[in-house]
């Protein structure tokens, strides 16, 4: 019998308490790019949407919440704008640097509160003469909803 293989990620379950749900939108949504499904319990469950991939957040009384141990890494257009969205907002993250020098990330906590990465995926031949991304394709930064702000 041959030992089993993972073809691909479903979905990635977190939990989070229901009065994090505005700024879960807000981070997820507004700020990291991934798509709110159409089919998200409000007040139950988040679910956002990345391809094929799903993010579940479950809404509960009692999270379990990992701010320790990462849960999940996403790739973003530009970490470096989102790095200025964060320090704009007052919310506290941390710079990582890979095994090589094209491997960048921050890690903070969402506003549910677990560990999450954010790191930025390099086109092909981005380092070979290619045009940056032009800032007209990044939006405007979001606001964060004052309840996810530092001192705010």
């Amino acid at each position: 019998m041959r030992p089993s293989q993972i073809q691909a990620v479903d979905h990635i379950v977190m939990e989070a308490h229901p009065s994090t749900q505005e700024g879960l939108i807000w981070f997820y949504r507004d700020l990291v790019g991934l798509e709110l499904s159409a089919d998200y319990a409000e007040g139950l469950m988040l679910s956002f949407q990345s391809a094929r991939i799903r993010l579940e957040i479950r809404l509960m009384e009692s999270p379990r919440v990992h701010e320790n141990g990462c849960r999940l890494v996403v790739s973003v257009r530009d970490l470096e704008w989102v790095g200025k969205v964060l320090e704009a907002e007052r919310i506290a993250y941390q710079p990582l640097s890979g095994m090589t020098w094209t491997d960048r990330r921050l890690t903070l906590l969402d506003p549910g509160g677990n560990r999450v990465e954010l790191k930025q995926e390099w086109r092909r031949g981005v380092f070979s003469g290619d045009p940056p991304v032009q800032p007209a394709t990044i939006p405007p930064a979001p606001k964060a909803p004052k309840k996810h702000q530092k001192g705010g």
